[in-house]
């Protein structure tokens, strides 16, 4: 079984392999890891595809450009520049301020939210998946003028989960929008 960790950098390899993004986590062009216990005798070439990395809740018209180049592209060695913009990166406290968002999100949404949440101690999530049917609530979020991703869309109505999951947006953890959100709804 491979398991698709790109949501979970932080989860532990489990499975016959696993990967993880790192673009979803860390302002990076491109890269993730893979992780097994297979050793291939296959070499792959340096990530050399050069382009500026946009979050989605800025441009997302570049965001999605970006998404279809990279979906084009064979395994490749993570780019040496990237490697060292990892090694700076402190995960302890990125760990840390992932749950401290997630959690003042809850605090401030979960009376609206249709998503019931649990934040273990082990969890370091990507973003607070958000749901809700107040228009109150979705019109001021609609007039920060940020572009949510959605997590899911174009469930089938046959799915029990059509309702909700169809209008599921990720609310962001990066500073700006983060801060944004804050000060829009205290």
């Amino acid at each position: 079984m491979i398991i698709d960790n790109t949501h979970a950098f932080y989860s532990n390899q489990t499975g016959l392999a696993s990967f993880n993004s790192l673009r979803k986590f860390f302002n990076v062009q491109n890269g993730a890891y893979l992780y097994t216990n297979i050793f291939l005798d296959e070499s792959f070439a340096e990530d050399t595809f050069l382009f500026e990395p946009i979050p989605i809740e800025n441009d997302y018209e570049t965001f999605v450009k970006n998404e279809l180049v990279l979906n084009n592209q064979n395994i490749k060695i993570i780019f040496k520049d990237i490697k060292n913009y990892l090694k700076k990166i402190d995960f302890e406290n990125d760990k840390k301020t992932r749950r401290k968002r997630f959690l003042t999100y809850e605090n401030m949404f979960k009376k609206y939210n249709k998503i019931s949440l649990t934040l273990e101690k082990s969890n370091v999530p990507y973003c607070y998946p958000f749901c809700t049917d107040d228009v109150i609530v979705q019109e001021k979020l609609n007039s920060l003028k940020i572009n949510f991703l959605r997590l899911w869309e174009n469930i089938p109505e046959s799915f029990p989960e059509y309702k909700i999951l169809n209008n599921v947006v990720a609310l962001p953890f990066s500073d700006i929008v983060f801060n944004k959100i804050i000060e829009n709804f205290n």
